[in-house]
């Protein structure tokens, strides 16, 4: 098992590494942290995806040599562009450092180390636990964990699951998208048995994947010493910490959304032109891949995506900072390319199959009308539980103090897309229905777990730009 869930975490990176080092070309932009990270992360859902559609419309099963042919030949396709554009110049060999850093004070030095020992400390633990704990938490159970072991024992995309009824039109439950599920098909069918620690573990890879992208994006908008503090700042939440090192879904989706937003960020805040075109291809193919993640992916996060992503490239436009050709060459393609591959097949699947739109409950069924005690659940939730300790406190603060960095800056492509998600979700829990996972602490709780290492990364930037102007203010009346 141990051996199944290394080659299934290395296998897949590998094929992502080399696929973004054909994305960056002649301009690498991606710290080695980032294109290990994010190379893994689009390497497991080209390889999922791929095979889930040679699964529904070729027949191929989900067995080690179904599996692997589906790796093999993407390799093969990724692995020939990779060398054929370094044997014709077209791949930089000198990649980029990182950039400068105050050095570090002794009592720093000690202090980070100690916050770093800590968190490992419980990544381990949490580790110990999913992978020799039986499940027990209940979406683990009757969801992602059932749905992955039916694939593994039929070898196929099972959409009459055990505890649904067999009929001709399918519930919710099995209207989720497949990513989670046959991950955890993919390293279990390596190793040629079924256990469901072996499936928990690759949850910790994603929460380690939100970890790196904290790290990597705060170390390009401050010093190396807010990075790790941003990394410690994330794993200490307690529900976040809960949910990663278990068999639940939300940080597998916050991760996704923390490479696309960040890398949209560095996409619209780049000046070179040549960065920029690089950081807007490599977001446009992770945008385009979030409704295979998660219904929300569908439902929210990808609209979203999308109307920032123009947004911020119709300013540039207007500003003479890009023009039309490098807006469709490296935004629209590589975005249109990667939606119907990974996830124009899933979303045909479930039109053909007539599976409804919605997470827990159809779209359709939504009632619309005032709520009640959903403001009283969703205080209760943000300031008065230790789900978040003191971060919802200390971000809507600064987002006040320092508004103009944080709404007139470059990072307002990170604060617009939390304040309309923030916003939507509220309003949605507040007027329809989907009170109900407001109230019982469910749905609320996902959709900021989804959020976390966005707003975490917003929340340490402004406070080390906060801190910045002030000891800046202090040196220039010292000097006066």
């Amino acid at each position: 098992h141990v051996i199944a869930f290394v080659f299934g975490a290395l296998l897949p990176a590998f094929t992502g590494w080399m696929f973004l080092r054909v994305l960056e070309g002649r301009t690498p932009v991606l710290f080695h942290v980032e294109r290990i990270t994010i190379g893994w992360l689009v390497g497991l859902i080209a390889l999922l995806s791929m095979s889930f559609s040679a699964n529904v419309f070729l027949g191929l099963p989900f067995t080690r040599i179904g599996f692997l042919s589906v790796w093999a030949t993407l390799t093969v396709a990724v692995g020939g562009c990779y060398l054929w554009q370094k044997k014709n110049g077209r791949i930089a060999s000198v990649l980029p450092a990182l950039p400068p850093s105050a050095p570090w004070k002794p009592w720093m030095k000690v202090g980070i180390a100690v916050l770093i020992l800590w968190t490992i400390g419980k990544i381990a633990l949490g580790t110990m636990v999913v992978a020799t704990t039986p499940p027990y938490f209940d979406d683990t159970l009757n969801n992602w964990n059932m749905r992955g072991k039916l694939y593994f024992s039929t070898h196929t995309y099972t959409l009459n699951l055990p505890l649904t009824p067999t009929s001709a039109k399918f519930d919710s439950l099995s209207a989720y998208p497949p990513l989670v599920p046959l991950a955890k098909t993919w390293v279990n069918v390596l190793a040629g048995s079924w256990s469901d620690g072996l499936a928990g573990t690759i949850h910790v890879l994603w929460f380690i994947a939100c970890l790196a992208l904290v790290w990597s994006a705060l170390r390009r908008l401050a010093s190396s010493a807010w990075a790790w503090i941003g990394v410690y700042a994330l794993a200490s939440l307690p529900l976040f910490l809960l949910q990663g090192v278990n068999a639940y879904t939300d940080v597998c989706q916050a991760a996704y959304l923390a490479a696309t937003m960040t890398l949209l960020l560095f996409a619209l805040k780049e000046e070179d032109s040549a960065r920029s075109a690089t950081f807007l291809r490599i977001t446009a193919c992770l945008g385009a891949v979030l409704p295979f993640i998660k219904n929300e992916g569908l439902l929210l996060y990808f609209p979203v995506f999308l109307l920032i992503l123009f947004l911020g490239l119709w300013v540039r436009l207007r500003r003479r900072t890009i023009e039309w050709q490098t807006i469709l060459r490296h935004g629209v393609v590589p975005l249109v390319m990667s939606f119907l591959i990974i996830s124009g097949p899933w979303l045909l699947f479930k039109l053909l199959n007539d599976m409804p739109f919605g997470n827990a409950k159809t779209v359709s069924s939504f009632a619309i009308g005032w709520q009640e005690n959903v403001i009283y659940s969703i205080v209760i939730n943000t300031f008065f539980e230790g789900n978040w300790l003191l971060l919802f406190p200390l971000f809507f603060s600064l987002l006040v103090w320092k508004w103009r960095k944080a709404f007139c800056s470059s990072l307002l492509p990170v604060t617009a897309f939390i304040v309309i998600l923030y916003v939507g979700q509220f309003l949605l829990f507040l007027f329809t229905s989907l009170s109900h996972e407001a109230l019982m602490q469910t749905g609320y709780a996902r959709g900021i777990i989804h959020l976390a290492p966005l707003i975490v990364i917003l929340t340490v930037a402004l406070m080390a730009d906060l801190l910045k102007t002030r000891n800046e203010s202090e040196e220039r009346k010292l000097s006066w």
